[in-house]
């Protein structure tokens, strides 16, 4: 059984711009180079107009954000499921072609930052407030595409994955709000891998450690701060924060035959998820130690399935990219049994995600059957978004 719901498009007319990424009333843009100064005239049509390739949702789980090609940052009021609206669109630096086109983000912890990145990394990672929609930093460093962002789970720090072959974790604890430059959040620099870093998660434990000087970081301390990334060179590799500052890495995760794309980690801090372009999704320990393939792809089209933990860590749901037909299934973790499949979009999908509120339903019990419920959605080509009750059918 699986009730859908979808975020409808509205037309809504011309919005306008403004500049440094606050919020766009006319749909104007920002140009960069040397006509930085011209407008750029866009449409606000209520809806993506180009293939998205992120959604996250804030953690009180009211508002979806999605970001993509089209260069915009939209944010969709979801607090009645019944009833989603776009309800404001964030414009940045663009410009002809590919340039300002967004393929990453992440929300912080708080819900206070937003981070986006993208095409060409001279436009830096944009680091938002969301109440007022300003760029409160501009971090630059990587030289080549963004392609991946996540924020420590106390929220002090943030990774970055690109096609530089590295990984940097910014200190964006220092920001307090006032606009700085890169020179003012620093960042350490992670070498390891041989070809494009495209995914990164941090591996979080429980209970949060408090934020202490690098050198007065005990081991199980340090243990707070590890990551998880993915890079073409068809390995996953797990890092380590250590006492000096610097990152480790403690584990090479290896056994995918393609690049690696995708990587996600339970929040409980137990397992650790990777999905490669080989169509194949495997599942490690949080030491790195590989632990069984949940599940395989055959076809000709070969696409990586975008992967997601719900909040309570039981289930992952992985993104169908067929190339003919949309959808999600959902596994159970560890054993990897699936436990339903959603098919409602005609096209491929790029992103599935939980709600942070996916775990408020109890596990319900009959007479025979016993049923949990979890919410998701997925995102497609067609820059819509669908979502949906995964349920799970017991004996």
């Amino acid at each position: 059984m699986c009730r859908v719901w979808a975020l409808s498009v509205v037309s809504l007319g011309l919005l306008a711009g403004a500049v440094r990424g606050q919020e766009t009333p006319k749909g104007v843009g920002v140009r960069s180079g040397d006509k930085a100064d011209e407008p750029v005239l866009s449409l606000e049509t209520g809806g993506h107009t180009a293939v998205c390739r992120w959604l996250e949702f804030t953690p009180d789980g009211r508002t979806l954000i999605s970001l993509g090609d089209d260069k915009v940052v939209r944010l969709w009021d979801v607090s009645d499921p019944a009833s989603p609206r776009l309800d404001r669109s964030l414009r940045l630096q663009i410009g002809p072609g590919s340039e300002g086109m967004l393929y990453a983000g992440a929300v912080s912890p708080d819900g206070r930052w937003l981070a986006v990145g993208g095409y060409p990394s001279a436009c830096g990672i944009k680091l938002l407030d969301l109440t007022s929609g300003e760029v409160a930093a501009v971090l630059r460093g990587h030289s080549n595409v963004i392609n991946g962002l996540a924020f420590s789970p106390d929220g002090a720090w943030l990774a970055s994955a690109s096609s530089d072959q590295t990984l940097r974790v910014w200190d964006v604890g220092s920001v307090k709000g006032e606009l700085r430059s890169e020179k003012d959040v620093l960042s350490v620099v992670l070498k390891g891998h041989s070809d494009d870093v495209y995914g990164v998660a941090w591996l979080p434990v429980s209970p949060l450690a408090p934020r202490k000087d690098a050198d007065a970081l005990s081991r199980s301390e340090r243990r707070q701060y590890r990551l998880v990334s993915g890079s073409f060179d068809d390995t996953g590799r797990l890092w380590e924060r250590q006492a000096d500052g610097s990152w480790k890495t403690i584990a090479t995760l290896t056994g995918h035959t393609n690049d690696v794309y995708e990587v996600a980690c339970s929040p409980d801090g137990r397992w650790i998820a990777t999905s490669s372009k080989d169509r194949s999704v495997r599942l490690w320990n949080a030491d790195g130690r590989f632990e069984k393939v949940l599940g395989t792809k055959p076809g000709s089209f070969p696409t990586p399935p975008a992967i997601d933990f719900s909040p309570d860590s039981r289930w992952l749901v992985a993104a169908d990219k067929d190339g003919k037909r949309g959808g999600a299934v959902v596994w159970s973790v560890p054993d990897g049994k699936q436990v339903s499949r959603f098919d409602g979009h005609d096209q491929t999908v790029f992103r599935a995600k939980f709600s942070p509120q996916s775990s408020r339903h109890a596990p319900r019990a009959a007479a025979d059957v016993a049923k949990s419920v979890q919410t998701g959605v997925s995102e497609a080509a067609d820059g819509t978004r669908r979502g949906c009750d995964f349920f799970e059918d017991g004996e």
